[in-house]
């Protein structure tokens, strides 16, 4: 929704008293949900010089649960001093079967560059972002073709009557005919066998979370991963696993605190986020067990509304884990799920890493909504969008204590700009055109869906 966020907020020109709250439209969803999103309650005394932002805020706070296209908080006068706050809500679409026909690529824009066809997902994935009307979400995945995966998530973030506690669970099973097994001059390696399958994983996670506050979450992870390759894998590389074997198994442990104010979390344009996260891969407590390293990861970004439709920004993301070697199967740096912008193509391992990004935007044009006539489907019927013109600049580094690697964009510093077009429409879906040039000269534009700076 990002700059039409305070459109249809009620102005408030006097301290008032919250007499009721009506919740409207809300015809899956259960009222406790919405009510625990909300800064306000039945008879608080709101000032007139913070209500406007805590009404705003509370329909942000709606949004980013995903559960709503739009919402409208409004005040109705009841006498001088008290109102009764009106809270209309347009709700989603909830349950998705989803034909999956994907790229199973680092990212799109090494798909399109390695153009190979061979990697390519297709299935039947059934979503429910909203089980039950409780904000739980329940996933099932059945992939074939590249990856050949089921997967089951069930994700309950409210079990206590408080409204602080969550639980979750995710199992999921998966096959491979190939996989990347090392990495030469930044590029990764695959193995592949048309008749065998080369790697088998189970994995078991539990995620408990705590919400104490509107804007902050405790998040503590468990989980058991069991992995088998085939023996051409240690063979190509020995340290794929830290230790000759073809076999291995590892427990994890992981703590995130996540501090988030911006206004909408999948394109934000004003506010901050916080996000720390500790982990250990590998307790040494299994017969077998992956001999992995605890690490840590600080990423902090704050985002500035400068008026007349510009935008701007400024954060970064840096990895610690020690200097010891690390199996190549859970040492991870830049070019995986973290990457710089114009080095799309490129895996830079190393045990730590930093990143710096800096924006200006503008709205080339401001969010716009737009009924489509005719079509009764009201989760679908009401559009919006909105376009804005990116200039960017990314800077990273990479350090890797290895010696005699051939990994050259590690030790260095690395830097890049650009130029893109971004459109962000409902549900949540961001597409972005990147044009980027990098330090080491090289060019070229990128496409990124559903990924937000």
């Amino acid at each position: 929704m990002t700059d039409a966020q305070s459109k249809d907020t009620a102005v408030v020109s006097s301290d008032f008293v919250v007499r009721d709250i009506m919740i409207a439209g809300n015809r899956t969803t259960k009222e406790f949900i919405v009510r625990r999103e909300l800064l306000f309650s039945e008879g608080d005394t709101l000032q007139a010089d913070a209500a406007e932002a805590i009404l705003l805020r509370s329909k942000e706070n709606l949004l980013n649960t995903s559960l709503f296209n739009y919402v409208t908080i409004s005040l109705i006068d009841l006498n001088e001093h008290e109102k009764q706050i009106l809270v209309m809500l347009e709700e989603r679409w909830y349950w998705w079967p989803y034909i999956i026909f994907e790229q199973a690529d680092r990212n799109l824009s090494a798909f399109f560059n390695d153009g190979d066809w061979s990697r390519i997902n297709y299935g039947l994935m059934l979503i429910n972002n909203n089980f039950r009307g409780r904000a739980e979400t329940l996933k099932v995945k059945f992939r074939l073709g590249y990856k050949k995966q089921f997967q089951i998530f069930y994700d309950i973030p409210y079990i206590t009557e408080n409204k602080k506690h969550g639980l979750a669970v995710q199992l999921s099973f998966y096959r491979q005919n190939e996989i990347r097994y090392a990495t030469d001059s930044c590029k990764p390696l695959y193995y592949r066998d048309d008749k065998h399958q080369v790697i088998d994983n189970q994995d078991l996670y539990l995620f408990y979370t705590f919400r104490p506050k509107f804007d902050v979450r405790h998040i503590f992870t468990a989980g058991y991963n069991h992995i088998n390759v085939a023996d051409t894998i240690v063979k190509l590389n020995p340290d794929y696993f830290g230790k000759p074997t073809n076999r291995s198994q590892y427990l994890t442990l992981a703590y995130t605190f996540d501090w988030d104010c911006r206004d909408y979390k999948f394109y934000p344009l004003k506010g901050h986020n916080v996000t720390l996260e500790l982990g250990k891969i590998g307790l040494n407590m299994l017969d077998n067990e992956v001999d992995g390293s605890w690490y840590t990861r600080l990423a902090a970004y704050k985002y500035f509304d400068l008026g007349h439709r510009f935008y701007a920004g400024v954060g970064g993301l840096a990895k610690y884990s020690p200097d010891k070697p690390q199996p190549y199967y859970t040492e991870r740096a830049l070019g995986y799920e973290d990457y710089l912008r114009g080095f799309e193509y490129y895996v830079i391992d190393g045990q730590r890493f930093a990143t710096g990004r800096a924006f200006a935007k503008f709205a080339i044009v401001p969010m716009r909504i737009k009924k489509i006539d005719g079509w009764s489907w009201e989760e679908f019927n009401k559009v919006h969008y909105s376009f804005y013109l990116n200039m960017f600049v990314d800077a990273g580094y990479v350090d890797d204590a290895r010696i005699g690697t051939n990994n050259y964009l590690s030790n260095k510093l690395l830097t890049s700009a650009g130029i893109g077009l971004d459109m962000i429409t409902y549900y949540d879906i961001v597409f972005r055109v990147e044009g980027t040039l990098s330090r080491r000269g090289t060019s070229g534009v990128y496409v990124h869906v559903l990924k937000a700076f």
